[in-house]
């Protein structure tokens, strides 16, 4: 870890920052499956998602 604090072009958030935007992704992931299960929101297979990676 050390050597990573001593690296210019790297920056380390404070863990509580990671944490929310963690949480805030997981919500919003959520939020797009509840919407996409109701039919508010087209949603895409799993197949074509693979694929795209």
């Amino acid at each position: 870890m050390e050597l990573v604090k001593n690296l210019d072009f790297i920056t380390i958030q404070p863990e509580n920052t990671v944490k929310k935007q963690q949480l805030k992704h997981i919500a919003e992931g959520m939020q797009s499956a509840v919407l996409a299960s109701q039919g508010k929101i087209k949603s895409r297979s799993a197949k074509s998602f693979l694929n795209e990676l």
